[in-house]
């Protein structure tokens, strides 16, 4: 996260963009995304068009093209912040960043004085390779802190979980192939869609009662998140077909009982970005993981599972399958 620590101050004259050019995120935006992603050597997860088009309602996502960067601002708590960095359409408009940084700022300056107050005013989601090329070339006074990181998974680790460390995960797994020999998998297709849908409405009301009045690291109730969470995955599900999802459905004796979505993230990087399981049905999650990453991910080196949202719960879910590293975001 970057935030000015100047709370009181003057924008240096540049093309200011206003309010209303903030727009919808729609499919057709799809070039235009990848355009301006191009500029990332390592993308984070955030740093994607599906992201960004899934997440577009739970999330209030509006886009602006601010000297010659795509920016992508969210109005989700109360506030306007952005949820990545200013990215260049194109190589030749990377010499703007500063001013698309100091536009951006008086946008949300804008908007968070008449209500939180511009210290809400900030840039989520930004890479390693983003921090020093937004640090120090503005003449705002920005400070950077540190968000929860990306987990990065070596991609044969998640498929075979071979080792000590994984031999609890790989005895799940075994348990589930064994008592449900009748076991069947595929891509999610348009008629598997509402069964889908039927199971997350499961997912979510027994994680509601599992985890009733937990909140993440800021303070945020997680069955926020989760309410964010299903909107999001609803809108996964409906564009698997659109944007050419990697997707699995696992079925026992024709029963759905978990699915899972992702996309290729790099050439070598794949990213889980959906994964829900039947409550209580033991090796399903440990199943459907190693599986969609030995089918769907064939090829790939590494396997991005995203961050940990600040929640407790899913940060020791996901220390527990031992990311080979971390992609940091601040």
């Amino acid at each position: 996260m970057i935030q000015n620590t100047v709370l009181r101050h003057e924008h240096h004259a540049c093309s200011v963009a206003t309010d209303a050019s903030l727009s919808q995120i729609t499919i057709d935006d799809q070039p235009l995304f990848a355009a301006a992603l191009a500029s990332l050597a390592e993308p984070v997860s955030d740093a994607s068009f599906t992201a960004s088009l899934c997440w577009s309602e739970p999330l209030q996502l509006r886009k602006a093209i601010i000297e010659g960067h795509l920016c992508l601002f969210s109005a989700a708590d109360g506030d306007l912040s952005m949820m990545l960095p200013p990215l260049p359409l194109s190589p030749t408009e990377a010499w703007r960043l500063p001013d698309a940084v100091e536009a951006s700022f008086a946008i949300m300056d804008a908007h968070n004085a008449e209500g939180p107050g511009i210290e809400r005013s900030r840039i989520e989601y930004v890479s390693d390779e983003m921090v020093q090329s937004i640090l120090g070339t503005t003449w705002m006074d920005l400070a950077a802190e540190t968000m929860h990181g990306d987990y990065v998974y070596t991609r044969d680790d998640l498929v075979e979980l071979a080792g000590g460390d994984l031999k609890g995960k790989r005895k799940l797994r075994s348990k589930f192939m064994r008592e449900n020999p009748d076991i069947t998998t595929g891509p999610i297709r348009a008629e598997d869609i509402p069964e889908c849908v039927s199971l997350l409405a499961q997912w979510r009301e027994a994680a509601d009662i599992r985890h009733e009045g937990e909140a993440n690291e800021r303070l945020m109730g997680v069955d926020i998140l989760r309410e964010r969470d299903e909107q999001s995955t609803i809108r996964f599900l409906e564009l698997i077909e659109p944007l050419g999802l990697e997707s699995m459905a696992v079925r026992v004796a024709g029963r759905l009982v978990g699915f899972t979505i992702g996309e290729w993230l790099s050439p070598t990087m794949g990213v889980v970005c959906v994964e829900k399981t039947e409550p209580g049905l033991a090796g399903a999650p440990q199943f459907i993981y190693s599986e969609f990453c030995r089918i769907n991910f064939a090829g790939a080196t590494e396997i991005n599972a995203g961050d940990d949202w600040g929640i407790a719960s899913l940060r020791y879910t996901k220390t527990s399958y031992r990311p080979s590293r971390m992609l940091a975001k601040h």
